[in-house]
């Protein structure tokens, strides 16, 4: 009884040790993972207060002299025009994000709810086309684009983020 005892034990202690060195190597795979993906933001956030005398002549961990030294955000701001960029990107989001969302629950809700001829064909064809790499449709959907005179506008980027999600994800 005893031995047996000795056994159940030593493999309980075994056991505890083995989740306890997998419970330390995912830990320490999160908090490698959290330092990996911190480190550029980090590293941009110190750059930003720099000067451009003291970029050139330190790494980029390096913290700067002056954290007070806010000119290169007036100059981003101001020259950069950064206001109307924001404007553009919210505007594009919003336009993007409402014609997907009432584009793609329209089309679900139908081929959904209703059997009709060409029904498996669609889901089909969908399904295809999240199979095919976004890359590999590039030169084609420039061609369009330029047809339709689309390039290089807000309004031909909105209508490509909107209708071509599913190719493009």
């Amino acid at each position: 009884m005893a031995n047996n005892t000795t056994s159940v034990t030593a493999s309980n202690t075994s056991a505890r040790v083995k989740r306890g060195v997998i419970k330390f190597l995912e830990y320490f795979a999160l908090v490698f993972a959290s330092f990996v993906a911190l480190l550029p933001i980090v590293s941009s956030f110190m750059i930003s207060f720099k000067t451009n005398a003291e970029y050139a002549s330190t790494n980029a961990m390096t913290p700067p002299q002056n954290w007070l030294n806010f000119e290169n955000y007036r100059q981003v701001w101001v020259d950069g025009d950064m206001l109307r960029a924001f404007l553009t990107s919210f505007s594009v989001v919003i336009v993007v994000v409402i014609v997907s969302v009432m584009m793609g629950s329209m089309l679900a809700y139908v081929l959904n709810r209703f059997a009709f001829p060409g029904n498996n064909l669609i889901r089909n064809l969908f399904m295809i086309a999240t199979l095919i790499p976004g890359i590999a449709m590039q030169v084609t959907t420039y061609q369009i684009m330029k047809s339709f005179g689309l390039l290089n506008s807000i309004v031909g980027y909105m209508i490509l983020m909107s209708g071509t999600d599913v190719i493009l994800a």
